[in-house]
């Protein structure tokens, strides 16, 4: 079963991937905030992380920076989310990330890009 560790603050968010990700058989881990994304990675290894960019300290894009520099993360495809992606700071971080998901998330290419996930190279 593959894993998925799905981070973000808002609990409409968490509740909606919980039920999407369940449904195409990925076992979902959460957290609320980005302090334990980076070790919670490397001790559980899921095979994609979602990752909220406005959260409190550390925000999406620094936990981003962390995952992209840990040579034991660094391979780990990163779908960030957030309702600012036209912001000038987002902008210049999305070619770390595999995949970028406006608020409201787009279900069908949510559900894609999961379902691709092998055919895409870490």
């Amino acid at each position: 079963m593959k894993k998925i560790l799905v981070v973000d603050d808002e609990l409409s968010i968490v509740n909606f991937l919980s039920d999407v990700v369940r449904v195409l058989g990925f076992e979902p881990k959460f957290l609320t905030n980005g302090k334990k994304v980076l070790a919670t990675a490397k001790e559980w290894k899921p095979d994609v992380i979602t990752l909220d960019i406005m959260m409190p300290s550390p925000n999406g894009l620094e936990v981003l920076d962390q995952l992209k520099n840990d040579p034991e993360t660094a391979d780990i495809p990163v779908y960030l989310i957030s309702a600012l992606t036209s912001n000038p700071e987002v902008q210049a971080k999305i070619g770390l990330a595999q995949a970028v998901f406006s608020k409201p998330i787009d279900t069908k290419e949510f559900i894609a890009r999961l379902r691709n996930l092998d055919k895409v190279a870490k």
